[in-house]
Protein backbone atom coordinates (compact mmCIF):
# COMPACT_ATOMS: atom_id res chain seq x y z
CA UNK A 1 0.00 0.00 0.00
CA UNK A 2 2.88 2.17 0.88
CA UNK A 3 4.64 1.89 -2.25
CA UNK A 4 1.39 2.51 -4.43
CA UNK A 5 0.96 5.70 -2.28
CA UNK A 6 4.39 6.51 -3.27
CA UNK A 7 4.24 5.90 -6.85
CA UNK A 8 0.77 7.88 -6.96
CA UNK A 9 3.03 10.81 -5.51
CA UNK A 10 5.54 10.41 -8.01
CA UNK A 11 3.14 10.50 -10.96
CA UNK A 12 1.39 13.48 -9.69
CA UNK A 13 4.29 15.34 -9.43
CA UNK A 14 5.10 14.67 -12.85
CA UNK A 15 2.22 16.00 -14.33
CA UNK A 16 2.34 18.77 -12.18
CA UNK A 17 6.01 19.61 -13.10
CA UNK A 18 5.42 18.87 -17.05
CA UNK A 19 1.98 21.63 -16.67
CA UNK A 20 -0.10 18.72 -17.46
CA UNK A 21 1.00 18.31 -20.82
CA UNK A 22 -0.35 21.31 -22.58
CA UNK A 23 2.34 23.73 -23.26
CA UNK A 24 1.61 27.71 -22.74
CA UNK A 25 1.81 29.83 -25.49
CA UNK A 26 1.93 33.29 -22.74
CA UNK A 27 4.45 35.59 -24.12
CA UNK A 28 5.95 36.72 -27.32
CA UNK A 29 7.34 34.72 -30.17
CA UNK A 30 9.55 35.64 -33.19
CA UNK A 31 10.58 34.94 -36.44
CA UNK A 32 12.43 36.50 -39.61
CA UNK A 33 11.78 35.29 -43.00
CA UNK A 34 12.30 37.09 -46.38
CA UNK A 35 13.41 40.21 -44.55
CA UNK A 36 10.51 40.34 -42.62
CA UNK A 37 10.38 40.34 -38.53
CA UNK A 38 6.96 39.42 -37.09
CA UNK A 39 5.87 38.57 -33.78
CA UNK A 40 3.18 37.24 -32.50
CA UNK A 41 2.09 38.26 -28.64
CA UNK A 42 -0.06 35.95 -26.60
CA UNK A 43 -1.22 37.73 -23.06
CA UNK A 44 -3.90 36.42 -21.38
CA UNK A 45 -7.16 36.71 -23.53
CA UNK A 46 -5.72 38.60 -26.21
CA UNK A 47 -3.11 38.17 -29.40
CA UNK A 48 -1.12 41.04 -31.24
CA UNK A 49 0.52 40.70 -34.49
CA UNK A 50 3.51 42.57 -35.19
CA UNK A 51 5.50 43.31 -38.43
CA UNK A 52 8.94 45.35 -38.64
CA UNK A 53 6.64 47.26 -41.00
CA UNK A 54 5.24 48.38 -37.67
CA UNK A 55 1.58 46.98 -38.87
CA UNK A 56 0.12 45.80 -35.35
CA UNK A 57 -2.87 43.95 -35.62
CA UNK A 58 -5.06 42.86 -32.52
CA UNK A 59 -6.11 39.28 -32.97
CA UNK A 60 -8.60 36.20 -31.91
CA UNK A 61 -6.95 32.98 -31.04
CA UNK A 62 -7.93 29.45 -29.90
CA UNK A 63 -5.30 27.37 -28.06
CA UNK A 64 -5.70 23.79 -27.05
CA UNK A 65 -3.09 20.60 -26.37
CA UNK A 66 -0.56 22.05 -28.36
CA UNK A 67 -2.39 23.15 -31.44
CA UNK A 68 -4.52 26.17 -32.12
CA UNK A 69 -4.97 29.04 -34.46
CA UNK A 70 -5.14 33.18 -34.56
CA UNK A 71 -7.25 34.85 -36.96
CA UNK A 72 -7.07 38.41 -38.14
CA UNK A 73 -9.92 39.62 -40.01
CA UNK A 74 -11.43 36.58 -42.20
CA UNK A 75 -8.03 34.89 -42.37
CA UNK A 76 -7.12 32.07 -40.03
CA UNK A 77 -3.75 30.92 -39.36
CA UNK A 78 -3.11 26.87 -37.38
CA UNK A 79 -0.14 26.89 -35.67
CA UNK A 80 1.32 23.98 -33.16
CA UNK A 81 3.54 24.78 -30.29
CA UNK A 82 6.11 22.29 -28.79
CA UNK A 83 8.59 23.82 -26.34
CA UNK A 84 10.40 26.90 -27.20
CA UNK A 85 8.89 26.49 -31.12
CA UNK A 86 5.06 27.77 -32.44
CA UNK A 87 5.06 26.97 -35.66
CA UNK A 88 2.78 29.13 -37.49
CA UNK A 89 1.26 27.79 -40.96
CA UNK A 90 0.67 30.93 -43.27
CA UNK A 91 -0.67 30.05 -46.77
CA UNK A 92 0.81 26.22 -46.48
CA UNK A 93 4.48 27.78 -45.52
CA UNK A 94 5.55 26.64 -41.90
CA UNK A 95 7.25 29.53 -40.15
CA UNK A 96 9.15 28.75 -36.61
CA UNK A 97 8.62 31.27 -34.51
CA UNK A 98 10.65 31.36 -30.99
CA UNK A 99 9.74 32.06 -28.06
CA UNK A 100 11.32 35.14 -26.09
CA UNK A 101 12.81 33.90 -22.87
CA UNK A 102 15.18 36.78 -22.46
CA UNK A 103 12.74 39.41 -22.05
CA UNK A 104 9.51 39.31 -19.48
CA UNK A 105 7.09 42.68 -18.20
CA UNK A 106 7.67 42.71 -14.53
CA UNK A 107 5.50 41.06 -12.43
CA UNK A 108 3.76 44.15 -11.50
CA UNK A 109 2.47 45.39 -14.70
CA UNK A 110 2.81 41.71 -16.93
CA UNK A 111 -0.05 41.02 -18.60
CA UNK A 112 -3.68 42.99 -19.19
CA UNK A 113 -5.20 46.08 -18.00
CA UNK A 114 -8.71 47.53 -19.69
CA UNK A 115 -11.04 50.37 -18.53
CA UNK A 116 -14.40 49.03 -18.33
CA UNK A 117 -17.15 48.79 -20.18
CA UNK A 118 -14.61 50.29 -23.33
CA UNK A 119 -12.28 49.28 -25.68
CA UNK A 120 -8.99 50.55 -23.66
CA UNK A 121 -6.86 48.15 -23.50
CA UNK A 122 -3.02 48.00 -22.48
CA UNK A 123 -1.44 44.91 -22.31
CA UNK A 124 2.37 44.59 -21.34
CA UNK A 125 4.63 41.15 -22.59
CA UNK A 126 8.32 41.31 -23.09
CA UNK A 127 9.55 45.01 -23.79
CA UNK A 128 6.36 46.14 -25.48
CA UNK A 129 2.83 47.57 -24.28
CA UNK A 130 0.30 47.25 -26.66
CA UNK A 131 -2.26 49.65 -26.68
CA UNK A 132 -5.67 50.15 -27.99
CA UNK A 133 -7.76 53.17 -27.62
CA UNK A 134 -11.29 53.61 -26.87
CA UNK A 135 -11.85 53.61 -30.92
CA UNK A 136 -10.49 50.38 -30.89
CA UNK A 137 -7.01 51.67 -33.31
CA UNK A 138 -4.30 49.17 -32.40
CA UNK A 139 -0.67 50.96 -31.65
CA UNK A 140 2.42 49.63 -29.26
CA UNK A 141 5.47 51.00 -27.63
CA UNK A 142 8.41 50.22 -25.86
CA UNK A 143 7.84 50.95 -22.37
CA UNK A 144 10.27 52.00 -19.22
CA UNK A 145 9.39 50.53 -15.69
CA UNK A 146 10.85 51.21 -12.82
CA UNK A 147 9.12 51.50 -8.46
CA UNK A 148 5.54 50.73 -9.50
CA UNK A 149 5.78 53.69 -12.39
CA UNK A 150 6.48 54.20 -16.22
CA UNK A 151 5.96 55.22 -19.49
CA UNK A 152 5.97 54.62 -23.17
CA UNK A 153 5.12 56.69 -26.86
CA UNK A 154 2.89 54.81 -29.03
CA UNK A 155 4.49 54.24 -32.23
CA UNK A 156 1.71 54.62 -34.86
CA UNK A 157 -0.20 58.15 -32.98
CA UNK A 158 2.73 59.04 -30.61
CA UNK A 159 0.72 59.02 -27.41
CA UNK A 160 2.75 59.40 -24.93
CA UNK A 161 1.38 57.38 -21.46
CA UNK A 162 2.31 57.43 -17.93
CA UNK A 163 1.17 55.38 -15.89
CA UNK A 164 1.81 53.99 -12.02
CA UNK A 165 0.64 50.85 -10.44
CA UNK A 166 -0.98 50.13 -7.26
CA UNK A 167 -2.11 46.28 -6.90
CA UNK A 168 -4.81 45.62 -9.71
CA UNK A 169 -4.84 49.30 -10.77
CA UNK A 170 -2.96 51.30 -13.60
CA UNK A 171 -3.26 54.74 -13.60
CA UNK A 172 -2.39 56.22 -16.50
CA UNK A 173 -2.14 60.09 -17.92
CA UNK A 174 -2.37 60.12 -21.23
CA UNK A 175 -1.37 63.32 -23.22
CA UNK A 176 -1.66 62.97 -27.55
CA UNK A 177 -5.53 62.85 -29.33
CA UNK A 178 -7.06 61.52 -25.85
CA UNK A 179 -5.60 63.92 -23.14
CA UNK A 180 -6.50 62.67 -19.64
CA UNK A 181 -6.12 60.30 -16.69
CA UNK A 182 -7.73 57.30 -16.91
CA UNK A 183 -7.63 53.98 -14.54
CA UNK A 184 -7.48 51.06 -15.70
CA UNK A 185 -8.07 47.49 -14.30
CA UNK A 186 -6.19 44.14 -14.42
CA UNK A 187 -7.75 41.55 -16.33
Amino acid sequence: MKQRIIVFLCVLAAFALAGCGSPSIEGTWTASMDGVTISVAFIGDHCFYLDNNNSLLKCNFTFENGTGSFSMGNTSYPFTVKGNTLTLNIGGINVPLTRDTRTTAPSAIAGVWAVPNTRWLIAFAGNMAYFVDRDGDETHGVYTFNNNSGSFRTDRYGYNVNFSVSGTVLTTEITGYYDGTYTFNRQ
